[in-house]
């Protein structure tokens, strides 16, 4: 999807004639895509939503709709849940607080929680010194803390976002 997307973006308008194999061939791989989740890795639809909503929207003008991409954000949280460490928690974090903001109601309950929960134990590891960004995984972990409310957690987020490495 990836190299679909750098094609699509040469073009300053998609009603030119080079364009169309390009779009044809874009719309049949968001079939296909379409197609494809439920057989997916878990520990791989994460980063081929944010490509195939991006596709999505440049082919059909429109966000593709909630119900697939919820429906592969669910799995992944039940497979995390399960045990399965390969799955970015920071990743899943993004995707559940996007559908969060959407009011999307599956997002409400178990998932909701488990944001607030990850989050605590995310700040609290920064706080103690443990949140190091020696990894693209606690990386993008400051970088959630750092765009989160953090009042629950402490009097001056100011200060403690300042101090995250």
């Amino acid at each position: 999807m990836q190299t679909l997307l750098s094609q699509l973006s040469a073009f300053d308008s998609f009603t030119a004639p080079d364009a169309q194999p390009l779009l044809r061939q874009a719309r049949r791989l968001i079939s296909e895509f379409e197609t494809r989740i439920p057989e997916l890795p878990a520990n791989e639809l994460l980063s081929q939503l944010d490509s195939y909503d991006l596709l999505h929207r440049i082919v059909y003008r429109r966000p593709a709709p909630d119900e697939p991409q919820n429906a592969a954000i669910l799995r992944v949280f039940r497979a995390r849940l399960q045990g399965d460490r390969s799955i970015s928690d920071a990743l899943l974090y993004r995707a559940i607080k996007s559908r969060i903001r959407q009011r999307q109601a599956a997002f409400l309950t178990t998932p909701l929680r488990w944001l607030a929960l990850t989050l605590e134990e995310w700040f609290n590891a920064a706080r103690d010194g443990d949140l190091e960004p020696d990894s693209e995984e606690n990386r993008l972990r400051i970088d959630l803390l750092r765009t989160s409310d953090l009042r629950a957690f402490t009097l001056d987020q100011a200060a403690f976002k300042a101090s995250l490495v």
